[in-house]
């Protein structure tokens, strides 16, 4: 379930466990335009399947990552 307006930042799994992270972020940035996306899977993955004007708000994170990765995915939020 997804609230809008009261998250900042939300990083999603690509693969969830009753559907796709990729749809799930797609229609959480669509809810909330305040909203920034981080998807992360074991493999490479781009923010392609979003339609153009969300991909500003979206980033990917390889697993595994460290804390100081996810603070740089995060920086990435704050310069765009």
């Amino acid at each position: 379930m997804f609230l809008a307006g009261v998250y900042s930042h939300a990083v999603v799994d690509l693969t969830l466990p009753d559907g796709s992270g990729a749809d799930w972020l797609a229609a959480a940035l669509l809810e909330d335009m305040n909203l920034f996306g981080i998807l992360s899977s074991g493999y490479p993955v781009s923010t392609e399947f979003l339609p153009p004007e969300l991909r500003l708000r979206a980033t990917t994170l390889q697993k595994p990552f460290s804390p100081p990765d996810l603070l740089r995915a995060l920086g990435h939020a704050e310069t765009d």
